[in-house]
């Protein structure tokens, strides 16, 4: 995640949905941000797959207009990995 997402969503404050660079595990499932164990319900694996907002965006808000690095279907794969494996701590 730090490749394609960091220069966007770093370390904010808890209650920050768009900063979860260094977020527990768990402080991405009180977020809304997965589902443990489901990734195909998990809104950060939807978002990486195309599904409502693409994320990483296609283009930069860079005055460049380069197109951002996207993940590929194995870093993808990484974090669906990931969220399958992830269980509640509560």
């Amino acid at each position: 995640m730090q490749q394609y997402c960091a220069s966007c969503h770093a370390t904010g404050t808890d209650d920050d949905d768009e900063k979860f660079m260094g977020w527990s595990d768990q402080q991405f499932i009180d977020h809304g941000l997965v589902v443990a164990g489901n990734p195909s319900q998990s809104a950060l694996y939807q978002y990486l797959n195309g599904i409502g907002n693409q994320m990483p965006p296609n283009t930069s808000d860079d005055e460049d207009g380069m197109p951002n690095p996207m993940p590929s279907p194995a870093d993808i794969q990484v974090i669906g990995d990931w969220i399958t494996n992830m269980r509640l701590t509560n």
